[in-house]
């Protein structure tokens, strides 16, 4: 059974909320979902759902655009589905940047 992590965003990209599915439950989330991870298990599913409900909105933001540019619906757009590999290699540490004038 597959699981889903998906993010989701009004129509004016305010609030995101990220959420976890089944399979059977894909369809029944609130909103515009612009970015979703398929997992096989529970446990990568919800290792990766506690990952990025800590992030900022800002690591939520890189995320989403790094799939999806033009944060499209991808319930309205299925091929531009992202699908989260778990051996990628991701850092979503912010740059600091500070001046030293």
């Amino acid at each position: 059974m597959a699981f889903y992590i998906c993010i989701h965003t009004d129509n004016n990209r305010n609030q995101l909320h990220v959420i976890s599915m089944q399979a059977q439950n894909r369809a029944l989330g609130s909103g515009r979902l612009v970015y979703q991870e398929i997992h096989e298990n529970w446990q990568t599913a919800s290792f990766r759902l506690r990952e990025l409900q800590g992030y900022t909105r800002m690591q939520l933001e890189r995320v989403i655009r790094r799939s999806n540019p033009n944060w499209l619906n991808l319930d309205l757009h299925p091929n531009l589905a992202a699908v989260y590999q778990p051996g990628a290699k991701f850092s979503p540490n912010v740059p600091n940047r500070t001046s030293f004038r």
